[in-house]
């Protein structure tokens, strides 16, 4: 996985934390740049970055969220999350992803571990001598220079208009699409159809436009919707409040006041928020979450689905 921060913060990590501060030999360069921030070295050695300086140079908007000490790394569709002395960087909705080394503060700048570049951003950097970073550059004149790849997400439907879909994305969560003449729509054998051919029953693969607003929900422009033949692999979320087990077995978690009944089997993937590997024994009452199913559910109260993947937030 690669793929919003303003730091005014009060405190800094202690000189005794750093093997070497920045003392004008530490460069940081990017895309040829030579940006106005040094890096230092942790004690464990570790070359760090400076945050701002970098992304800025690298055009996302840098923000500091003071009520929850997060720090946002933003360029829509890419949204970045971490947090000041915790190992791990979040895009968008996924799990935190640990680096080995968390973000740290020196008398008021955040710095991230080199391969934050590599990892998260998904640039390339060299760290040999100076600290070169190279991020989305175009190639040399004659060179070809592959596209990117359009963001495709799979998703269902939730709501229906005349020129837009709301759909419900299990990264993003709701999100609505703009559908324009120049969206291409088309069934899982690749004919044309027109969006009031879509309902909520069918799995989509939504290609997103380049730009995604920070509105909640987020909205964006489709550039292609296709239908993929399957049934919508539907999006619960809420709090447990039973947990079903047949001989000593779970095979079932309710949420909520009877909503929804998912049933488990061994196959059913289990983590938390974030990225490790859980198992049923640790879900339990008041247990909140959010789990992806097939799309097909029963007709009993509570409906009963078969769930895919499950993932435990607290």
């Amino acid at each position: 996985m690669k793929k919003f921060l303003g730091l005014t913060v009060a405190g800094a990590v202690a000189l005794s934390a750093l093997v070497a501060m920045a003392q004008g030999d530490n460069k940081v360069i990017v895309n040829g740049n030579e940006i106005a921030a040094d890096y230092i070295v942790n004690e464990a050695g570790d070359k760090m970055i400076p945050l701002r300086g970098v992304c800025e140079e690298l055009g996302f908007e840098v923000n500091w969220i003071e009520e929850s000490r997060a720090i946002e790394i933003v360029k829509m569709p890419i949204f970045i999350t971490c947090s000041p002395d915790f190992d791990g960087y979040a895009f968008s909705r996924m799990a935190h992803q640990p680096l080995g080394t968390a973000p740290i503060l020196v008398d008021g700048t955040t710095y991230v571990p080199a391969s934050f570049v590599s990892d998260i951003l998904g640039g390339t950097i060299d760290t040999s001598n100076d600290i070169a970073i190279t991020y989305g550059q175009e190639k040399e004149e004659g060179e070809t220079a592959p596209e990117a790849a359009a963001p495709i997400a799979s998703v269902y439907a939730t709501e229906i208009g005349e020129d837009s879909l709301t759909v419900m994305d299990f990264v993003y969560g709701e999100v609505i699409v703009n559908v324009t003449e120049d969206t291409e729509i088309v069934d899982s054998e690749g004919k044309e159809i027109k969006l009031s051919d879509i309902d909520s029953s069918m799995q989509l693969n939504v290609t997103y436009g380049e730009t995604m607003t920070m509105s909640l929900p987020p909205m964006t422009t489709a550039s292609k919707i296709e239908v993929t033949g399957e049934l919508a692999k539907v999006i619960k979320e809420g709090s447990v409040s039973e947990v079903v087990a047949e001989e000593g077995t779970v095979t079932q978690i309710i949420l909520g006041e009877n909503e929804v009944a998912l049933n488990v089997a061994e196959e059913t993937i289990i983590k938390d928020a974030d990225g490790n590997v859980k198992s049923l024994a640790d879900i339990k009452e008041g247990t909140v979450l959010r789990a992806r199913t097939n799309g097909m559910a029963t007709m009993s109260i509570p409906a009963q689905m078969p769930t895919l993947e499950i993932v435990i937030f607290e």
